[in-house]
């Protein structure tokens, strides 16, 4: 096992795993990428690492700066790392519907958390949007890495994650049928998938997002929508935030997830039996590769 010097060098080359029990022996081979295995515990490692290490080398964080972002915490966890190691104060501002144990996390690492409603809308000035927004004009000096705007987002993805994926498929001898990822910003699709799309022209991407998502409007209709929190109890039923109104959840009880059906979104799947993490390769080897007549 190699040695690092700190953390944020162990952020990456997380394992590639088949998977056995999600799929059945007359399906295709499938392959799980751990990204839970990054420090911060989620993909927003790579692109939290790439971001904030691009903008101190370009002298856009000096020394004393305040690091501002709005997150829903596997961004935070990213960040609030990376701040830790190089000594930077860091500010979060979080929606209501995330639990206590998020912000505690966060805390842990030293960040100040600032918790705002969920059930507005985005450009409403208390969303946790426009909030993250305006401490970054009300602080002199602050940084925001603004994750849903950012290229840099995407060229990280593209640059690490996708080169990451091509390697270990090389090494273990595999082609790429169909790469699926959950959407949230659309970084990890946009660049992953733009990468391994030019590599492995044959593959498909897939994007899996939760009830609600301009994504699945737009794909159906073709125009997009106004994103909205779902209300209904199909999608409670289907995994959805278990949050009837915007309020803080630090007086309520969190149920365990215990079974596919309650699993969060983080464990996003294209269907049931593709992947139980946040990425997953579908892929095959020249030895497993099956015809359909």
């Amino acid at each position: 096992m190699p040695v690092f010097d700190n953390i944020l060098q162990a952020i990456g080359r997380t394992p590639l795993v088949r998977l056995h029990k999600l799929v059945g022996p007359r399906d295709a081979a499938v392959y799980a990428k751990c990204e839970f295995m990054n420090p911060g515990g989620a993909v927003k490692d790579r692109m939290a690492l790439y971001i904030l290490d691009k903008a101190e080398r370009e002298g856009r964080i000096k020394p004393g700066a305040t690091i501002v972002e709005n997150t829903s915490g596997n961004t935070g966890m990213g960040v609030a790392l990376w701040a830790a190691v190089k000594g930077y104060r860091c500010v979060f501002t979080m929606p209501d519907k995330m639990s206590s144990e998020k912000v505690n996390a966060l805390k842990a690492f030293g960040a100040e958390v600032v918790v705002t409603p969920t059930n507005v809308a985005a450009e409403d000035p208390r969303s946790y949007y426009e909030t993250a927004k305006r401490i970054h004009r009300e602080t002199p000096g602050s940084f925001m890495l603004n994750q849903y705007h950012n290229p840099d987002n995407i060229e990280a993805h593209y640059r690490l994650t996708g080169p990451e994926l091509e390697d270990d498929l090389r090494k273990a001898g595999l082609t790429l049928d169909a790469f699926v990822a959950g959407l949230g910003t659309g970084g990890t699709m946009s660049g992953a998938g733009k990468y391994l799309k030019e590599k492995f022209p044959q593959a498909k991407n897939v994007g899996a997002d939760p009830d609600g998502s301009v994504y699945l409007d737009y794909f159906k209709t073709g125009k997009l929508v106004q994103p909205h929190v779902s209300t209904s109890r199909a999608s409670w039923r289907r995994g959805g935030w278990r949050a009837r109104r915007a309020c803080s959840r630090e007086d309520r009880p969190v149920r365990p997830c215990t079974s596919p059906s309650s699993w969060p979104r983080r464990w996003a799947r294209a269907r049931p039996s593709w992947s139980s993490c946040p990425t997953a390769a579908r892929a095959t080897s020249p030895s497993s590769i099956r015809t359909s007549g």
